[in-house]
């Protein structure tokens, strides 16, 4: 093990393991104490001249258990952000042309209530592979996607509001789109590049069938 890798290891098992016990049993006799001086069973703290009455311990005792109760939320807090975080996904767009000739659009839906409208770009291409004696092997790209887009349905064109949405992240690590066109909120658990790359797997897994059935020529 990697003396990196060694600290880290060191790290998580602490604060993942050792800390919150210990932070525990800090906060629990911190507790008991101030009910004992609040109690009045309790006397000043003395040394070498140096004191501290029990309004000051008390005090003092509560700054640190807050202190504490504060560190725990935003440990847990950087837990849930950095669990939303490893669900997200990169684009990989992998198509080696800059114009498709194929343009669709689709609905990705997260759940019943939250969905967004995309644009695709697309290219079906035959590349020749080996010597002249070799098949023609039809290749799929995906060259873009435009969006996500407010999926929401506008009555006065008789269609989706189709504006670009807006992207922000919750305090949690979650994903908030607002559209500026019809005022939509909508709370996701994917990032932006998230919802396009699975886009880009739907879009995929759509052309290729439809090779597949006959219904998109090569």
């Amino acid at each position: 093990m990697s003396k990196s890798k060694e600290n880290n290891f060191w790290k998580t098992s602490f604060f993942s393991g050792i800390g919150p016990v210990i932070f525990t049993g800090l906060i629990t006799f911190s507790i008991a104490y101030m009910n004992l001086i609040a109690d009045g069973k309790t006397k000043p703290i003395s040394f070498k001249g140096f004191s501290l009455s029990e309004d000051v311990q008390f005090i003092l005792l509560l700054s640190f258990v807050v202190f504490i109760v504060l560190l725990t939320l935003r440990s847990i807090r950087n837990a849930i952000v950095k669990y939303n975080d490893s669900k997200q996904e990169t684009e990989s767009l992998g198509g080696s042309f800059y114009g498709g000739n194929i343009k669709g659009n689709l609905v990705f839906r997260e759940t019943s209530e939250v969905s967004f409208f995309f644009e695709t770009e697309s290219t079906v291409s035959s590349d020749l592979y080996g010597n002249d004696n070799s098949p023609m092997i039809s290749n799929v790209y995906v060259n873009d996607i435009s969006g996500p887009f407010c999926n929401q349905d506008d009555l006065e064109y008789d269609g989706v509001c189709g504006t670009e949405l807006t992207e922000s992240k919750t305090f949690f690590g979650r994903y908030t789109y607002e559209c500026v066109g019809c005022g939509k909120r909508i709370k996701s658990n994917y990032s932006s590049p998230t919802l396009r790359a699975k886009v880009e797997k739907l879009t995929l897994s759509s052309l290729k069938k439809q090779l597949k059935t006959g219904q998109l020529k090569r």
